[in-house]
């Protein structure tokens, strides 16, 4: 007897192909006859024994094995597994449907005119077929990563790059690219990955601008103050010529020095901090920027007002980084 054969015997499968009635097949699972090389071991005796068979079970059983060929028994179960797994052309568009993660049960029900349980039952069915079919967190997560495909194929990176790192609001970039807040926060989340983009650049960005491209009032303000330096004009004076105090004026003055502007007729007012001190703050700044902090946010952390955070960035990370 060939392995094959031998394996073959020892499967539950080679004892429902004999096609005994329900009655004998219980008996003889109830006596722990699993197989039909248990049943081929069994003698008359043994069969007599068996409790509840009687005469008509035990003539079943003998004149089936001597018609049964082991060979016929074994193609029958094989067809009988092929069968089982085969799908119809109706069943095999409902599972590439499904598997596709592009419908739900509804999508599908109405594709084939059939209710949303009904397709429900198909995927079971042929789920235990052996088929793969993924599940429904699998096609919910599925359709989620297909509608953001569909709608992130759209979006330039380098476009996105480009408005989010010269600081373009969450709007300004969901309308520009007519897309949602959940596809906007996925696909920034990806470039940040990529490291396409960062929030540390962005914050950096945004910072140069607001410094380097002032409003008319500002850019008045600047010129006014070298015009009258440079004539030798008190910082009295300058303050009451732009109706500011002189506390903001020193302010003013110093954001222009920060910028690297040479002031005339100035010298360092107030207590300037320590170079330990300014590499301190720095180097938290720089921690917090790379834990994507925003300046309010820094400036709770190392209690220091934003004014003096974004100055410190401009004078000593965007100045050295040539950002």
């Amino acid at each position: 007897m060939s392995v094959t054969t031998n394996n073959f015997l020892k499967t539950k499968e080679s004892l429902i192909a004999l096609g005994l009635s329900l009655r004998v097949q219980n008996c003889l699972l109830i006596a722990g006859i699993n197989c039909l090389d248990d049943l081929l071991k069994l003698s008359t005796k043994d069969l007599s024994e068996m409790h509840n068979l009687g005469q008509k079970g035990i003539y079943e059983i003998q004149s089936t094995l001597k018609k049964s060929n082991i060979d016929e028994l074994k193609d029958f179960v094989t067809r009988a597994k092929n069968s089982k797994r085969k799908l119809s052309d109706r069943q095999k568009k409902i599972l590439d449907l499904w598997n596709s993660a592009d419908h739900t049960y509804e999508s599908i029900g109405e594709i084939f005119g059939l209710s949303r349980e009904r397709i429900r039952q198909i995927i079971v069915q042929i789920k235990r077929k052996g088929f793969k079919v993924i599940s429904t967190k699998e096609a919910s997560m599925g359709r989620r990563e297909n509608f953001l495909y569909e709608k992130r194929k759209h979006i330039d990176d380098d476009e996105f790059a480009k408005m989010f790192h010269l600081g373009s609001s969450q709007e300004e970039i969901c309308k520009h690219f007519s897309i949602n807040e959940d596809v906007y926060r996925e696909y920034k989340t990806k470039l940040i990955e990529k490291g396409v983009i960062s929030n540390r650049k962005r914050i950096l960005n945004s910072i140069k601008f607001d410094i380097e491209n002032l409003d008319e009032i500002s850019r008045y303000r600047e010129d006014i103050i070298m015009k009258m330096r440079d004539d030798g004009h008190r910082l009295d004076d300058i303050a009451s010529m732009l109706e500011l105090s002189k506390i903001r004026l020193t302010q003013i003055i110093k954001n222009m020095k920060d910028k690297g502007y040479s002031i005339p007729n100035s010298r360092m007012t107030g207590n300037p901090l320590s170079s330990e001190e300014i590499i301190s703050r720095v180097n938290k700044i720089e921690y917090c920027l790379d834990k994507g902090m925003n300046v309010r946010q820094i400036s709770h952390v190392i209690n220091v007002s934003p004014h003096v955070i974004k100055r410190l960035i401009y004078k000593h990370l965007i100045k050295n980084e040539n950002i």
